[in-house]
């Protein structure tokens, strides 16, 4: 066996042994039943129909898997189906009796649906949507916007918004809620199983733990209404922030607990007293129900009050008020309106000291009432109207007594007397019809020639003050318009100087819809032109030296520079007093000539070249020769030699 082989025997053998490491891991982190991965972490970690989805065909294999009822009911939850997560947490604690997750998440589904129910009733029981009913609706929203969080509070605040679009505080809530939610994976058409990890990152069995203690914990955190993110068992920031939020309110000694059982245990606590919290807030909405509107006030407040570190039992509470308060509100506006219509009936037949008795009664039981208010004050005019009826009476007779003397002394001629004595009779009876229309004989030309010319006076009046506001009014709008004309050209002044000339050509097409012939628009424009084609030529410029250090570029450098005058010549027609299209010009007529200068050299340098290999081809081809011939002399004298040698050999022997 070669070392190659042992070596690869050794690696095999160990990817067998991760392998097997890896699919333990995996058994003991999915549990003993066969539930599919991809489908179990859907389940865990996914949103939306897909993940319901998921998590039933995980149940179908599990059925006492305890982490997918939690995450399918809060799934159900988040889409709407309160009936739904209501079933799945009941077959949940038919499989886990006694789970307080379950348990207390149940009564805050349930508590949901009874308050979608009572806004379901009441929005039934009056289609027409008052104006209190308006109100009450949009204090419930206001209320959910500002305490609760994610998705419902998004809710809660676009509901209320849509009702009153210039609520500062709602605007200033939304843009909170949308700042810090975070943004949702995208879920693709078929989740796929994850990748298993590698060997080195599988997690221990310590690990495992604290993962699971973790997820815990994170899922506490949600069920007491904190937003620690995804129950993945991963101590991520938001997770961190929870639990330091919980620690603040619960009055702990650390500012942020360390994750770990101890911090279980307490979660595990406050979520058994959010549990007795939420029993109490049902008794209050029994209590709202047999109409004890007190009781159930203070009953929530208390509760409130008492589990203060729970956003669920805050929100459930807030709810619970704003039910509490429409309630009565409608019922003290039902009562106000049978006693308006009680004194409504006495005044019309007249007996005003009963209607008056009522009123008193009715306004010590409901003082600010407005109905209660118009029919005392209905009341009291007609008291006031009763008097000026008998006054008025007297005052008729009178007047008609003096009419009848003015009528004689009319009729006799003594035009002087009748006015005297009208006068007089005006003096007891003002307004006396009688009297009015005798003094009207005697005056009416004059009197008519004056009142026409007042109203001719007043009229036009007011047509020259509506024309001096509307005058205004379009000197204001043509103002604003200039205003806003000159920012735009300053905007595009500001962005060619940073050479952003997208910006600047939409601010240019602003102003030029305002304002076409605005002087400045047009030298803004022809700088925008010119800055645009500065851009091109330089581009150009750039190209052609990038083709120049290219092999045989010069060629494309040469066009280039052909293209970038060309651009320069057209640039220079529209703004010839441009000093930067005059640089560039004179850069590209440089480069231009630096670039042909370079070719005439390097083809001069090329025949150069041509000529010394020619000359050294030739030069070699006669040192070949000369060694040749150099060869041949050596080989002839060696052969001399030889014979001698053999000659001198032959003499000696």
């Amino acid at each position: 066996m070669t070392r190659a082989d042992d070596t690869r025997g050794r690696q095999g053998a160990r990817a067998t042994h991760t392998a097997a490491l890896t699919l333990i891991m995996l058994a003991a982190i999915l549990g003993p039943h066969p539930v599919l991965a991809s489908d179990r972490s859907f389940c865990l970690e996914g949103q939306g129909i897909r993940a319901i989805e998921a998590c039933r065909r995980a149940l179908r294999n599990e059925r006492d898997t305890l982490a997918l009822y939690r995450a399918l009911g809060g799934h159900l939850e988040a889409s709407g189906n309160l009936d739904g997560a209501i079933a799945t947490y009941r077959e949940g604690l038919a499989a886990h009796p006694g789970d307080s997750q379950l348990t207390a998440r149940l009564k805050i589904s349930q508590s949901n649906r009874r308050e979608r129910a009572w806004i379901e009733q009441r929005n039934q029981a009056q289609p027409s949507g008052g104006s209190a009913e308006a109100r009450a609706q949009f204090t419930v929203n206001k209320i959910r916007c500002t305490t609760r969080t994610g998705d419902d509070a998004l809710r809660a605040c676009e509901q209320a918004l849509s009702v009153s679009p210039d609520d500062r505080e709602l605007q200033q809530r939304l843009a909170q809620l949308q700042a810090s939610q975070p943004v949702a994976p995208r879920i693709t058409e078929q989740a796929q199983p994850p990748a298993p990890p590698p060997p080195e990152t599988v997690p221990s069995a310590e690990q495992s733990r604290q993962r699971a203690l973790v997820a815990r914990i994170q899922q506490e955190l949600t069920d007491l209404g904190y937003t620690p993110g995804v129950a993945d068992g991963i101590a991520g920031g938001r997770t961190v922030s929870a639990v330091s939020a919980f620690a603040r309110a619960r009055g702990l000694a650390q500012p942020t607990p360390a994750l770990d059982g101890a911090l279980a245990d307490e979660l595990q606590r406050a979520l058994d007293e959010q549990a007795d919290a939420l029993e109490r807030l049902q008794q209050a909405t029994r209590l709202l129900t047999d109409g004890r509107f007190s009781d159930a006030r203070r009953l929530a407040q208390s509760t409130a009050q008492a589990a203060a570190w729970s956003p669920a039992v805050s929100r459930q509470s807030d709810a619970l008020l704003a039910r509490t308060a429409d309630a009565e509100q409608a019922w003290q506006q039902q009562r106000v309106r049978q006693l308006a219509a009680e004194v409504d009936a006495h005044l019309r037949d007249g007996d005003i000291a009963s209607a008056k008795s009522l009123v008193d009664e009715a306004l010590a039981s409901f003082p600010d009432a407005e109905p209660l208010q118009r029919v005392r004050d209905a009341l009291a005019a007609a008291v006031i109207e009763r008097a000026r009826n008998e006054a008025a009476a007297q005052r008729q007779r009178a007047g008609d007594e003096k009419q009848a003397s003015a009528q004689r002394a009319f009729a006799a001629g003594d035009f002087e007397q009748a006015t005297a004595i009208i006068n007089d009779g005006l003096a007891l009876a003002p307004g006396h019809a009688g009297l009015l229309a005798l003094a009207s004989q005697v005056d009416t030309a004059q009197r008519d020639a004056e009142r026409l010319a007042d109203e001719r006076a007043a009229a036009a009046r007011r047509v020259e003050q509506e024309q001096e506001r509307a005058a205004a009014a379009e000197r204001e709008q043509a103002d604003a318009a200039r205003r806003q004309v000159q920012a735009w050209l300053a905007d595009a002044e500001t962005a060619l100087a940073q050479d952003d000339f997208a910006a600047a050509r939409q601010k240019l097409a602003l102003a030029r819809g305002q304002a076409p012939n605005d002087p400045r628009l047009e030298v803004l424009q022809k700088h925008l032109q010119t800055g645009e084609r500065s851009v091109a030529i330089r581009e150009k410029l750039q190209a052609a030296a990038a083709a120049a250090d290219a092999p045989d570029g010069a060629e494309n450098a040469l066009a280039m520079l052909d293209e970038a005058a060309s651009l320069t010549n057209d640039a220079l027609a529209l703004d010839p007093d441009a000093k930067v299209l005059w640089q560039l010009r004179s850069d590209v007529s440089a480069r231009r000539q630096s670039l042909v200068a370079e070719q005439q050299r390097q083809r001069r340098q090329g025949e150069e070249i041509a000529q010394i290999t020619t000359a050294a081809r030739g030069l070699m081809q006669q040192m070949s020769r000369l060694e040749t011939e150099a060869a041949a002399r050596e080989i002839a004298l060696k052969l001399d030699a030889q014979k001698i040698l053999e000659q001198v050999w032959s003499s000696g022997r």
